[in-house]
This record gives C-alpha cells, sequence and structure tokens, in this order.
C-alpha cells in the first residue's frame, strides 16, 4: 500500500511537470506543505474564477468568490484534454446573513444550523448553488467563509460561494506575491432565485452534529446525557485553516488543568493532509463534517 501511495506521488510530479503546472506536495521538514482545498483557497483562488477538483470540496474556494466544484475523474481528464467543462446552469439558493455571532460560535456552528433549516433541510438545495451574502456575511472572516462553502456539499449543493468585497481585496493583497483583485462579478438587480433562506447570526447556538450524519444536528445545550468520547480530532479541510487552529489553541488554553479521559485517542492529523495536489499555471471542534 506504502508503494502505490508513493508511485502516485512520483506520477503527480511527473504529471504536473509535462502540463506546466505546479506540484504541492511533502513538506521540507516532513508532512505535506498542504491541505488541498486550503492551498488553493489561500494561493490560487480569484474572484470570478472557474475551478474544478476531483473532490467534493473543491468548492472551499468560493470563500472568494470563485465558482468552484467538485467533478469525477472522467470530466477533470476530459478537461484536460478538451479545455473545457461542460455544466449545466444551476439554480442559486440566496442565503441572506444578518446580524454577529456571539462569542463562542463559529461558523461551522451557522452551518450546522442551515442543515437543519426548513428552508434547506429535505435536499431542498439539492445540485444548487448557496450564495451567501447579506450584511452579516461582512462580519465573518475568510477562513469562517471557507467552513460555509466547504460544507455546501453537506447540504447536497454543487458549491457555495460569497461575493467579493473588502475583505476579499485584503485576503488578495496578502498573498505572495500580492493578486491584484479582479473586475468581481455581481449579482445582478432583482436576479430571480430558486429561494431565499434567510438566518439571524445572533440566534445561533453552539451545534453539535448527532452520529451519521452533521444534517442530524442539535444545539449542544440540548444534550444532557452523558456521551462517552473514544477519539478527539482536529483538523480536516473544513477545519484545518489557521483561524481554526487559534480556536484549538484558546480552548486548550482555557482548559489547561484539563486532561483526556484514560483511553481516548487524540489526532490532529488525517488523510486530507497527507494529499498532494498539482494546480495548472495558466471551530469549532465540536463535529466533523
Amino acid at each position: 500500500m506504502i508503494a502505490r501511495v508513493e508511485d502516485l506521488g512520483v506520477r503527480q510530479r511527473e504529471f504536473a511537470d509535462l502540463g506546466g503546472g505546479h506540484f504541492i506536495g511533502p513538506g521540507e521538514n516532513g508532512g505535506s506543505r498542504a491541505i488541498c482545498h486550503n492551498h488553493v483557497l489561500e494561493s490560487v483562488a480569484r474572484p470570478g474564477d472557474v475551478i474544478i477538483g476531483t473532490d467534493s470540496h473543491t468548492c472551499t474556494a468560493g470563500a472568494v468568490g470563485a465558482l468552484a466544484f467538485g467533478v469525477g475523474a472522467t470530466d477533470i481528464a476530459n478537461a484536460w484534454y478538451n479545455r473545457e467543462i461542460l455544466v449545466k446552469v444551476p439554480g442559486v439558493v440566496r442565503i441572506d446573513l444578518d446580524g454577529v455571532l456571539r462569542p463562542g460560535v463559529c461558523a461551522k456552528d451557522v452551518m450546522l444550523t442551515l442543515l437543519t433549516h426548513p428552508g434547506i433541510a429535505g435536499s431542498r438545495t439539492l445540485g444548487k448553488v448557496l450564495l451567501f451574502t447579506g450584511p452579516g456575511s461582512a462580519t465573518l472572516s475568510i477562513d469562517e467563509r471557507a467552513t460555509l462553502c466547504n460544507m455546501a456539499v453537506e447540504a447536497g449543493g454543487m458549491t457555495a460561494l460569497f461575493e467579493a468585497d473588502e475583505l476579499t481585496r485584503a485576503h488578495l493583497a496578502r498573498r505572495t506575491p500580492a493578486l491584484p483583485a479582479p473586475e468581481v462579478p455581481t449579482s445582478d438587480p432583482g436576479a430571480d432565485y430558486a429561494s431565499v433562506v434567510a438566518l439571524d447570526l445572533t440566534a445561533v447556538e453552539p451545534m453539535v452534529a448527532l452520529p451519521g450524519d452533521p444534517r442530524n444536528s442539535v444545539p449542544l445545550a440540548t444534550v444532557h446525557e452523558d456521551v462517552r468520547v473514544d477519539k478527539v480530532y482536529g483538523g480536516s479541510c473544513t477545519g484545518g485553516k489557521a483561524e481554526d487552529m487559534d480556536m484549538y489553541a484558546e480552548v486548550f488554553a482555557r482548559a489547561r488543568a484539563l486532561r483526556a479521559a484514560r483511553g481516548v485517542i487524540r489526532s490532529s492529523t488525517e488523510a486530507h493532509s497527507r494529499m498532494m495536489v498539482a494546480t495548472n499555471s495558466d471551530s469549532c471542534s465540536r463535529s466533523s463534517s
């Protein structure tokens, strides 16, 4: 199995070299240089870009206004060969965010809340684009926006995105090399939407996903029974961004005297962090996605 993985890495590097791409693989001091979705968000994606990848969480790049979505192996091979991707224009669900999150509440709680919302639950967003907008969206950092976009697939959506704003332009300016903000596409006045969902961020509670599916989410305050914990994990492509790590560090700092019970397995790595990606040149830890 190890030999097969190493061979895959060699072939990925060769493919990137042949195609004039950039190979993002092992780090100089061990591990990998990046989780693929986070690398695309932090270093590649721009507003208005169309980005495809063979992973459903490619939609993470929607945080900076890119139309990013996952496709199958056949589709990606066709795109490399023909330089095109065939997509049926999807419906758009506009999600109007208002207010500001309370301390201790994060974007993961927002998404778990939305997954139970009557306007989204029951496959109402299946195959659609989730467009996050409203004054509340301006209060969310790029990393928090990325969490919402990343989990569009848990809502059955094709992808999700935020319209670019001053926060997006500041993010692009911090890149090395800095990228000028391109002409940003925006929604047409009076545009038609498949549906509109409104959410007051001030009312969002800390949430927890019950076993089996993140759509089985309930407010943490409603869970009264003792729950045995066998494994604790922090990270993943949903919760492995810099701001997420800051949240984990804050929890550890506040609970310095606490110790994990005997038998609890602790981990901060996963398969995603070992992925290698070739890119063409042209919380909140209460639940996992």
